[in-house]
């Protein structure tokens, strides 16, 4: 996905929220390789990240229909 296709409501950075409470950023290199974890405890960035998922998983498209559309598969089961 490119920038201009990225939701302007979600961050640009991939994190871990642990049961809605503990936040992690991931920070990865231009190669895509793993950089460092950063644990965030600001409870202002842990409501926002609850947030984040919130909309990612409103926006979200269920797996069978992204692998019909997408997928070379003909078909997938289930």
């Amino acid at each position: 996905m490119s920038r201009q296709e990225w939701p302007p409501e979600l961050p640009h950075y991939d994190y871990w929220l642990f049961d809605s409470a503990q936040l992690v950023a991931m920070y990865y290199e231009e190669d895509g390789s793993f950089s460092s974890a950063e644990i965030i405890d600001d409870p202002r960035r842990v409501v926002e990240a609850n947030h984040w998922r919130d909309v990612a998983q409103a926006s979200a498209v269920p797996y069978r229909e992204f692998a019909r559309t997408h997928l070379d598969q003909p078909h997938v089961s289930g």
